[in-house]
Formats: C-alpha cells, sequence, structure tokens
C-alpha cells in the first residue's frame, strides 16, 4: 500500500503529534494569562475563565484545532472535535492515515501550524545585569549568547566580556563584607549587581520592609544591610 510519509517521517510525526495536546493546553493558558497581564480593563472581581485573550494566540489554537478534528474526521465521523479526542484518534490511526491520498495536504497544514506552535512556545532568552557603560556608565542588560551591546543612553559599543568581568570582580568583592550601606538608591543597585537584576527602588523598599533584606536605616536616608540577605534567588 501506497504511503506518503517515510516511516522515520511518520515516526516524527507521530511523535510531534503526542505533543500537542499538552502544548495545545499550555498555548490557551498563556493567551489569557497575557492578556490579563496586558489589559488594564479588566477587574480583579472578573473571573479568570471571562478574561480576554490574546487574539493572536487564541487563532493558533484554533488552527491547530482544525488541523486536528480534519485529520480525525477522514478516520471516523465519531469524535467530538476537541483536541484531546482528535489527538487520540490521529495517533492511534497514524499509519492508516498515510495511506490516504488528501493526507499530503493535511500534513502540509500540520507542519505550518507545528512551526507556529513552537515559535508561540519558546520563552525569548532572558536578559540578565551585563555590567555597567563604560562611558555613562548606565546598567546594561543582555542575554547570556550576546559579545557587544551598543548603550541606548548614549550610544557606546560596549565590550561585554570586559563590562562582566568588572562586575564579577565588584560583586565578589561585596560578597566579602558582612555588611553594606548607602542610599536606598544605592542599596537596589547594589542588589541587581548581586543578582544580575533589575529590581526597582520601591522594590527593594518593600523587600527591606518585609525583612527579606536585612537591614536597618539611619540617618534617615541611609541603610545598613546585612551581604549574607543580599543574593536573593
Amino acid at each position: 500500500m501506497e504511503t506518503f510519509l517515510t516511516d522515520n517521517e511518520l515516526h516524527d510525526f507521530i511523535m510531534q503529534m503526542s505533543s500537542w495536546t499538552a502544548r495545545l493546553h499550555t498555548l490557551q493558558l498563556l493567551a489569557r494569562k497575557e492578556a490579563r497581564l496586558t489589559n488594564n480593563s479588566v477587574h480583579v472581581h472578573v473571573r479568570s475563565e471571562s478574561a480576554p485573550i490574546d487574539f493572536d494566540k487564541i487563532a493558533l489554537y484554533e488552527e491547530c484545532e482544525n488541523v486536528l478534528a480534519d485529520m480525525a474526521t477522514r478516520l471516523t465521523s465519531h469524535h467530538n472535535g476537541k483536541v484531546d479526542q482528535c489527538s487520540t484518534i490521529v495517533l492511534r490511526c497514524a499509519e492508516h492515515l498515510n495511506t490516504l491520498p488528501d493526507f499530503p495536504g493535511l500534513y502540509a497544514r500540520f507542519v505550518l501550524a507545528n512551526q507556529k506552535l513552537r515559535k508561540a512556545l519558546t520563552r525569548p532568552a532572558e536578559k540578565k545585569l551585563a555590567g555597567y557603560c563604560v562611558h555613562c556608565n548606565q546598567s546594561l542588560f543582555a542575554t547570556e549568547e550576546q559579545k557587544e551591546y551598543q548603550c541606548l543612553y548614549c550610544g557606546t559599543v560596549n565590550d561585554l566580556a570586559t563590562v562582566r568581568a568588572d562586575l564579577a570582580h565588584y560583586r565578589a568583592r561585596l560578597l566579602q563584607e558582612k555588611t553594606v550601606k548607602g542610599s536606598l538608591k544605592q542599596i537596589t543597585s547594589i542588589v541587581n549587581i548581586i543578582n544580575e537584576a533589575e529590581y526597582s527602588i520601591e522594590q527593594v523598599r518593600r523587600l527591606l520592609k518585609s525583612g527579606v533584606l536585612h537591614g536597618v536605616k539611619f540617618k534617615n536616608r541611609e541603610w545598613i544591610v546585612e551581604a549574607d540577605s543580599l543574593h536573593l534567588k
């Protein structure tokens, strides 16, 4: 019997398809989460189920859902069109699906949707504090893969290897201290250096107030903070 995919290609198709139910569930949750974070009109009393949806992601969900339903329909008319049931049918009858004359078109739609799904669920590379601009001393945030970074404030191109080495040296010196002291702005800068993070002054103020950072205020505007409590990760 003639087939469209080779045995290896069919195996790869089955492996990709077997993860779709979980990945599409994740996509749906992500769409709702992003909508709640970006839509300021959603009031606190609104249930999460009724929160507005990220329409790009929900459109992708529906595209994948339709691909699955169309594949399942070629195999049986007895399905509810939902992702989990259609996926089960396709996986159970994948070898037969591979022999159907209209499978090549369905497979092409699957490949395209799968590429979009992978992209939608891929996290962007995390940016961390790399150091400070050699010209204006502004904070530089970059991914680990970046080698150079042009400062957004003064335009200076910084060699991140050098900047990171300077930051690591300063961090090591800070960690040798028992306490650090300075204004809230200076303490915030130190917290960000230790954690390669971007905490705001207000966030650090709350960390001090809650006791996560062990510090005491003196001279009205300055703080003494235990160095052991600075590492927040």
